[in-house]
């Protein structure tokens, strides 16, 4: 039952497994049922806000608020995602936010030669006022099913917040990041300088 389950799910389309993810950890935190708006996305239907129970773990990333929309009520899907991290895990995370070069071609790259499925990822830089990052399309070598995703970050400090954007079409993914980067990131209480791409 369960090997039967991993496969149905490995053969998903990207932005199902990303829904699915996002399920799961609704479901895992459902047990707080305080939700954490994602500014610059509403806080009602057809948007399903998750409710998050914050963990404290140093060199951890801290969701700080999940939500998502499904289609067909507000269009192409989305799940967007706004972490905290700190550490060696924002180091990690801001030197992806400039040079995504790594993540491409570990996505580009299948691990197991004889998959079904050959993929194909690319990148571009972003920025929304001090957020900087990147904006993702994978797809099959085809061309065919493309998933969209973007990784907008700035400095607060020795924090480093991520807004995480994924969604069936690119320029909804690049207009909600920088939406959700400028609202939800937009603070005047930066005590550190953005960093450069």
């Amino acid at each position: 039952m369960i090997a039967g389950l991993t496969r149905s799910l490995s053969q998903c389309p990207a932005l199902r497994r990303a829904f699915a993810c996002g399920a799961l950890v609704g479901a895992l935190a459902a047990c707080h049922l305080s939700p954490q708006a994602v500014l610059g996305v509403p806080f009602e239907e057809p948007w399903l806000v998750l409710p998050l129970k914050t963990w404290f773990a140093e060199d951890r990333a801290e969701p700080e608020a999940i939500a998502l929309c499904r289609p067909p009520i507000c269009g192409p899907g989305l799940v967007v995602g706004v972490v905290r991290l700190t550490g060696h895990q924002a180091q990690v995370a801001e030197a992806s936010l400039r040079e995504p070069g790594i993540l491409v071609r570990a996505l580009s790259t299948p691990k197991d030669p004889k998959a079904p499925v050959r993929t194909a990822a690319s990148s571009r830089s972003m920025a929304e006022g001090a957020s900087r990052g990147f904006a993702l399309t994978l797809q099959r070598r085809d061309g065919s099913r493309p998933a969209h995703g973007a990784a907008l970050g700035q400095r607060f400090g020795p924090d480093l917040r991520l807004v995480l954007v994924i969604g069936e079409e690119a320029q909804a993914v690049e207009a909600t990041a920088r939406r959700v980067a400028r609202e939800h990131l937009g603070s005047s209480d930066v005590v550190s300088p953005p960093f450069s791409l």
